[in-house]
């Protein structure tokens, strides 16, 4: 299986200037299709994020979430969704997701439909159009 070091240069986290978090997927792993690798990404995605918010606390973020940059992704595995469904815990305010994909779209609303949390997402094929909502 993959490493943790190979999968972390697969994302980055960060806070933007406009203090809107950022999750850039950067590339497909190696072996993306593989459910344990998808579950292990999510896990050191979440990682990263519980990290980033603990040392910067807020009482409610925006987060961006940028999949643009690995294309056609089309499968995630039920743990990986489960994984990532427990980001509702972090207080979130609103999540732009920018895709070029409608099936990775209803994968991501899959995702906030279990966290509970389909009312702060919304989907954008343009950055653009994502940061200005999520700025308004």
């Amino acid at each position: 299986m993959i490493s943790d070091q190979e999968l972390l240069k697969t994302f980055k986290v960060y806070f933007d200037d406009k203090e809107i978090i950022n999750l850039v997927f950067l590339k497909i792993a190696n072996e993306e299709r593989n459910p344990e690798v998808q579950a292990r990404r999510a896990e050191l995605i979440e990682k990263s994020l519980l990290r980033l918010t603990e040392d910067n606390p807020k009482e409610r973020y925006k987060m961006l979430v940028d999949l643009v940059p690995v294309g056609k992704v089309t499968f995630a595995s039920d743990k990986a969704k489960r994984i990532f469904s427990r980001l509702s815990e972090i207080p979130l305010e609103k999540v732009a997701v920018v895709g070029s994909n409608l099936l990775m779209k209803i994968v991501v609303n899959v995702i906030f439909l279990m966290a509970g949390r389909i009312d702060i997402a919304k989907w954008f094929y343009n950055k653009e159009e994502a940061m200005a909502w999520l700025e308004e």
